[in-house]
C-alpha cells in the first residue's frame, strides 16, 4: 500500500467516524504477503494428483490452503473463510479429485448460490481433470462424470446425469426441489456421497435461515439412510465467525 493510498483510507475512516452512530468496530492492521509452503503429504494422497499439484504450484500452496487440506485429507468437516481470490476453490477441489482417484465410484455434491459460479467451477474442474490421466480416462468413459444440474439443465439430459453423474454442481433450490424431494431417483449419488461443498456460505437469518438449516439436516439424514457420511467443506469471504456459523 502506497503512502497516498494510506492517506486516502485514513481520511475516509476519519470522515465516517465523525458521523452520528458510526463506530469503527474492526480495523485489522496490514499483514505482509505470505510465501508458499510445502505441499501437504498425507497418507492416501494419489500420486497422479500430487504430480499435478507439484507441476501447477511449484512454489507450494499458501498456508491457509495447506492447513485446510491437512484437515480435509483426514476427513474432517472444514470451513474456510478468506478473502476473495485467495484460492478457496483449490481447497475443495483437491479432496474431491483425490476421492475419484482413490475410489472411482465416489460422488461429490457442489452447492453454489449462482449459476455463474457453478459454470466457472464446472469449467475449472473439467480443465483440471483433463490434465490428470486417470481422471481424463474416467471422463472419456463417462461424459456425465462432472455435470451441472439446475433449472437450466435440459430435460433430456437430466436422467443420464442422475444415473451417471458423480460430481454434481447445483444450488440449494435444486437440492430442495429435486434431490431431497425424490431421494429414490438419487439413491446412487446419496449412497456414494463423499464430499458436500457449500460455496459462499452466507449468513441467513429468520425463516429463510431456518429453512436453509433444515435443508442441510435433511441432506445429512438422507445420507445416513443411504449409508454415507460425507465430509462438508464450506467456504466464504464474508462470514464473521465461521466456527459458530457452521458448527451446528
Amino acid at each position: 500500500m502506497s503512502a497516498a493510498d494510506k492517506t486516502t483510507i485514513d481520511t475516509v475512516r476519519a470522515i465516517l467516524c465523525t458521523m452520528e452512530r458510526m463506530t469503527n468496530c474492526h480495523d485489522p492492521s496490514r499483514s505482509a504477503a505470505s510465501n508458499g509452503t510445502s505441499l501437504p503429504t498425507r497418507p492416501g494422497s494419489h500420486p497422479e494428483l500430487s504430480t499435478y499439484l507439484a507441476r501447477e504450484y511449484p512454489s507450494g500452496l499458501f498456508r491457509h490452503q495447506a492447513a485446510a487440506l491437512d484437515l480435509l485429507m483426514e476427513g474432517r468437516n472444514t470451513v474456510v473463510v478468506t478473502r476473495t481470490s485467495s484460492g478457496k476453490s483449490l481447497i475443495y477441489s483437491v479432496p474431491v479429485l483425490n476421492g475419484l482417484l482413490a475410489e472411482p465410484d465416489s460422488a461429490s455434491l457442489f452447492l453454489f448460490p449462482k449459476k455463474a459460479l457453478a459454470n466457472d467451477q464446472l469449467q475449472r474442474l473439467i480443465t483440471t481433470v483433463e490434465q490428470i490421466p486417470t481422471l481424463s480416462r474416467q471422463r472419456a468413459a463417462n461424459p456425465q462424470l462432472i455435470s451441472r444440474y439446475d433449472g437450466a439443465t435440459p430435460e433430456d439430459d437430466r436422467p443420464s446425469i442422475r444415473d451417471r453423474g458423480q460430481v454434481i454442481l447445483t444450488n440449494p433450490d435444486m437440492l430442495h426441489y429435486s434431490i431431497l424431494a425424490y431421494p429414490k431417483n438419487w439413491a446412487r449419488l446419496l449412497s456414494r456421497l463423499r464430499h458436500v461443498i457449500v460455496d459462499e456460505c452466507h449468513e441467513y437469518r429468520g425463516v429463510f435461515g431456518t429453512n436453509v438449516s433444515y435443508l442441510f439436516r435433511r441432506l445429512r439424514a438422507l445420507c445416513r439412510r443411504h449409508g454415507s457420511d460425507p465430509t462438508f467443506i464450506a467456504t466464504s469471504a464474508t462470514v464473521q465467525s465461521p466456527q459458530d456459523h457452521i458448527g451446528g
